[in-house]
C-alpha cells in the first residue's frame, strides 16, 4: 500500500512538472501575489503587466466602504534576479554624444534645471544606447534654485550629498549591483547611483509616517523588501472621483503590509510621475494621471534600465486586453504581442491558436471572442501552439450592478452628440458596455415639443435636435440583467441654453474686485526671520478650513492659526484657496514655481 501511495505521489509530481514545463518561464514569473490594502481601504481591482522578466507593474484601484473615495495607484515590483539596474538622473547630465568622462566633468559644474521624467529617460537613452523601461520622479528640490535637497550621485560622480540643512536618507545602487536605503551621512564610497527622498515612510519594518497627517494627496515612494526586492508605489490624487489620493500613513501602511521593510517618500503632488514600457512594446508611456494635467518638469529622476540582451527570438506572448469587465453577450478583440526573453518585441510565429473554455463562448483564429448567451463569469484566454501555452489573459463577463449618470443634468448645444455621462459598474469597477445593452427613453419636458423631436439615440450616444429656442427633456437609461431585474437612471437634458454671465469682472456693490497673491503666504518665502514676514495673517487669527477631500463628499476640516504658511492651493495642510476666500478675495495669483521673485506676476493685486 505504501509503495502504491508513493507511486501515485511521484506520478502526480511528474505530471505537475510536465505541466510547468509547458508554460514559459516568463509566464510563470508573472504570477504576482495579490496586493494587500491598508486599513480602511479595499482592493477593487489589480491588473498586472510585465515590463520585463522579474519586473511587474500593478495597476490598482482601491476604495473605502462608502465607495466614494477611489484611489488609483501604480506599483512596480522588481525581483532580485531581474536583469535591470537603477540610474539616477538630472537634467543636463545625460546628453547625446556625451561620454562617461565628459559626464564626470559635467557633474562638477552641473547647472540646475528642470526636465520632465520622460525627457530625462529619453536623454539617458540617447547618451548611452541603453533602454529605460521604467521611470519615476525623484527628490524634493529648492523651488528657487531647482537644486535637489538630498543625495545625487550618477555613475559614481558625487554631485552632492545634501543641500543646505537638508539631511535626507537615500536610495542607492552599490558597486556590486545591489540596492540599499541608507540614512543621511552613511558612507557612500561604495555607491554608484543615488537619489534621496525627504524622509522615511517605513524604517526597519515599522510605519514611521505621521498618523495625524490625514492629507490625501498624490504620493510617490520607493522601498525594499528583506529579500532585496524593490517596490515603487505611486497613488494619484486631487482628481475625485478618479482618485482622491492617500495620506502618508496609508501609503506607508500599504508598503509595510506588502512586505516592504524600508521605504522612502519621493516627491509627490503634481510632480508624481509613473512611466513605463510594457513588454513587447517600445514606447514609454506615462501611466498615471499627474494632478497638474500634463507631465510636470522635475529635478532628479530615477530610471530603471534593462541589462538583458535582446536577440529578437520569440519567447512568449503578452495578451491584451487584461482584466477588463464586459457585459453579457459582448464581443472582444484579443491581440498578442510577441516578446523575446529580454522583454523586447519579437514576431509571433505561425501556427498559434487561440483557446477559451467552450462554456464561456467561442474565439476565432483572429482572436475575436464572443461570449455565450447567458454566460457570466471569468474567462481565461490562451495563445497556444500544440500543448504549450505561450500567453494567457483573463477577462470577466458580468451584469452591471450600478448604473448612474455623472450629473443630474447636462447642457448641450443644438445638433450635438453626447454620451450624457453614463457610468456602469460591476463591483465598483468600470464595465465595458455595448450598443444594445440599454433601453433608452427620451421624454420632452417642453410644452409643444414632441419626444421624437428632442433628439435621437445612436447606440448609446444621444444626438440633440435643432430648435429656435431652449428645450428640455428627461433621458432614461434602463439595463435588464440576466435574471430579468432592471437598473435605471435619468438625466435632465437642456438643449440650446443661452449664455449666462458668471463673472463680468466689473466692480460690484462693494467696489473693485480684489485679488490676492499666493506669495503672501507661500511657505518657502515665509518662515521665522524671513524678510517677507512669517506668513499671511488676514482678518482672522484662526480659521476652520477643508484640508483634505474637498471633492470627496466627506472632507476633512482643520482649524488653523495665523500666520498662515501655504503648503498648497487646496487639499493641503495649509491651503491658500479657502483662506483667501474667507478673507473676502475674489481671485488670487498662483505663480506655480516658475516665478521666483517674491510677489511677481502680471496680475494687479490689492491687499485687504
Amino acid at each position: 500500500m505504501k509503495n502504491s501511495a508513493l507511486k501515485k505521489t511521484l506520478c502526480a509530481l511528474l505530471v505537475f512538472v510536465m505541466v510547468l514545463a509547458m508554460v514559459p518561464v516568463a509566464a510563470a514569473e508573472q504570477m504576482e501575489r495579490a496586493i494587500t490594502a491598508p486599513s480602511g481601504l479595499y482592493v477593487i481591482s489589480q491588473t498586472d503587466y510585465t515590463i520585463t522578466t522579474g519586473v511587474t507593474e500593478s495597476q490598482i484601484l482601491l476604495n473605502d466602504s462608502t465607495g466614494e473615495n477611489q484611489v488609483a495607484a501604480f506599483m512596480t515590483t522588481i525581483s532580485p534576479n531581474a536583469k535591470v539596474t537603477f540610474k539616477a538622473s538630472y537634467h543636463g547630465y545625460y546628453t547625446e554624444g556625451s561620454t562617461p568622462a565628459s559626464r564626470a566633468e559635467a557633474a562638477e559644474n552641473l547647472t540646475w534645471g528642470m526636465a520632465r521624467t520622460t525627457d530625462q529617460a529619453a536623454a539617458y537613452e540617447a547618451a548611452t544606447g541603453d533602454q529605460v523601461i521604467f521611470a519615476t520622479n525623484g527628490d524634493y528640490y529648492n523651488m528657487q534654485t531647482l537644486q535637489p535637497l538630498g543625495y545625487l550621485i550618477m555613475e559614481g560622480n558625487v554631485v552632492q550629498t545634501g543641500n543646505g540643512g537638508a539631511k535626507e536618507p537615500y536610495f542607492a545602487v552599490l558597486n556590486d549591483g545591489s540596492f540599499v536605503i541608507r540614512d543621511y551621512g552613511t558612507d557612500h564610497s561604495d555607491v554608484v547611483e543615488a537619489i534621496s527622498g525627504p524622509f522615511y515612510l517605513v524604517k526597519d519594518g515599522v510605519n514611521v509616517a505621521d498618523p495625524n497627517n490625514t492629507d490625501q494627496m498624490p504620493r510617490n515612494s520607493i522601498g525594499l523588501k528583506a529579500d532585496g526586492t524593490v517596490v515603487t508605489f505611486l497613488a494619484d490624487g486631487r482628481q475625485a472621483p478618479y482618485s482622491v489620493g492617500m495620506s502618508l500613513y496609508q501609503q506607508a501602511e500599504l508598503l509595510l503590509q506588502n512586505g516592504v521593510v524600508d521605504a522612502l517618500y519621493l516627491d509627490g503632488g503634481g510632480s508624481a510621475t509613473y512611466a513605463s514600457v510594457h513588454e513587447g512594446t517600445e514606447e514609454m508611456v506615462v501611466r498615471n494621471s499627474p494632478s497638474d494635467g500634463p507631465e510636470r518638469t522635475v529635478a532628479s529622476a530615477l530610471l530603471l534600465v534593462s541589462t538583458a540582451v535582446s536577440d529578437g527570438s520569440f519567447d512568449h506572448a503578452s495578451i491584451y486586453p487584461k482584466n477588463q469587465v464586459y457585459t453579457p453577450g459582448s464581443t472582444v478583440q484579443f491581440t498578442a504581442l510577441g516578446v523575446d526573453a529580454a522583454g523586447e518585441p519579437a514576431e509571433v510565429p505561425n501556427g498559434m491558436t487561440w483557446s477559451v473554455p467552450s462554456s464561456a463562448g467561442t474565439i476565432t483564429s483572429e482572436g475575436v471572442f464572443t461570449a455565450k448567451a447567458g454566460f457570466s463569469g471569468e474567462v481565461e484566454v490562451a495563445l497556444k501552439k500544440g500543448a504549450t501555452t505561450y500567453g494567457t489573459t483573463k477577462i470577466t463577463i458580468a451584469d452591471i450592478d450600478e448604473l448612474y449618470f455623472t450629473g443630474e443634468s447636462i447642457s448641450l448645444d443644438f445638433d450635438a452628440d453626447s454620451n450624457l455621462g453614463l457610468n456602469a459598474k460591476y463591483l465598483k469597477r468600470a464595465i465595458n458596455f455595448k450598443d444594445g445593452d440599454f433601453t433608452w427613453n427620451v421624454t420632452s419636458t417642453t410644452e409643444g415639443v414632441e419626444d421624437s423631436a428632442i433628439g435621437t439615440m445612436n447606440g448609446n450616444i444621444f444626438h440633440s435636435g435643432n430648435f429656435e429656442g431652449t428645450v428640455t427633456a428627461d433621458v432614461t437609461a434602463t439595463y435588464t440583467k440576466l435574471d430579468g431585474s432592471t437598473l435605471s437612471d435619468v438625466i435632465h437634458v437642456e438643449i440650446g441654453k443661452m449664455p449666462v454671465i458668471y463673472q463680468d469682472f466689473e466692480p460690484d456693490e462693494n467696489g473693485p474686485l480684489t485679488a490676492a497673491h499666493y506669495h503672501w503666504g507661500k511657505n518657502t518665502f515665509h518662515y521665522a526671520g524671513s524678510p517677507y514676514g512669517e506668513g499671511y495673517y488676514g482678518a482672522y487669527d484662526t480659521l476652520e478650513v477643508i484640508t483634505a477631500g474637498t471633492y470627496s463628499g466627506s472632507p476633512t476640516y482643520t482649524t488653523l492659526t495665523a500666520p498662515y504658511q501655504f503648503t498648497g492651493n487646496y487639499d493641503s495642510a495649509v491651503p491658500a484657496a479657502p483662506i483667501f476666500r474667507a478673507n473676502g478675495y475674489t481671485y488670487y495669483l498662483w505663480p506655480n514655481n516658475s516665478i521666483k521673485a517674491y510677489e511677481a506676476g502680471a496680475l494687479r493685486t490689492v491687499s485687504r
